[in-house]
Order: structure tokens, then sequence, then C-alpha cells
């Protein structure tokens, strides 16, 4: 700690320690980025694949199911973040929401990916 003019101490910040960890935490964000664009398009297309079998009538009613499930779930959790609470429930609550819309943001990721993996899906 220093002193100032007034004679009060200050607190020296460790710029260097906070810009390095922002530095790691931009890099694991940029792979787990590349990671979730690169595998999990296909891989959830298969994981699909496997449930419907080539049957037009179980990839629809597996469609339904996702859709109503995983969009309606979410939504309630939603429900429950906005009303009056502090932020640590809030966050909670947003992050379980979106756990649960993961389905949903896949199959998003398969329809209107335009890289090798979603078509590959």
């Amino acid at each position: 700690m220093s002193k100032d003019a007034t004679g009060t101490q200050k607190r020296d910040i460790p710029w260097k320690r906070y810009l390095t960890l922002a530095v790691i935490g931009l890099v694991l964000l940029l792979f787990a980025y590349l990671f979730a664009v690169a595998f999990l398009p296909r891989w959830w297309a298969h994981r699909i694949g496997d449930q419907v079998d080539g049957k037009f009538g179980r990839g629809i009613g597996w469609g339904l199911f996702y859709g109503i499930v995983f969009t309606s779930v979410p939504l309630l959790i939603l429900r429950q973040a906005f009303r009056d609470v502090c932020w640590k429930p809030r966050g909670t609550f947003l992050l379980f929401a979106a756990v649960f819309a993961t389905p949903n943001l896949l199959t998003l990721g398969v329809v209107l990916g335009n890289g090798k993996t979603a078509h590959a899906g």
C-alpha cells in the first residue's frame, strides 16, 4: 500500500494479474467456441438421427417433444428469474434456463449453421 498526497493509504491494484487472467479467460472462451462450432452440431445431429432411426413419424414426434419441453421449461424458469429477487438467484435461474434450452440451441446450430460440421449433421 502507498500513501497519496492527503496522507491516506491507497491500495495498489495488481493490474498484471488481472490482465493475465483476462487474456487466459478470453483464450479459453475462444477454444470453447471453436469446440462448440466444430463438434456439437454433428454430435447432436447423430444423436437425434440415432433416436429417429430414419423414420419420418418418429422424427416429427421427437421434434415436437424436444421443441415443446425444451421451450416451455426454460420459459418457466425465466419467469422465476424476473421476479423480485436479488442477483444471485436471478443469475442461477438464467443459467438453468440456458442449460434447459440447450437442445433447441443445438438444433438451431444444425439448421442455421453454415460450417462443415453443420452441413454434415
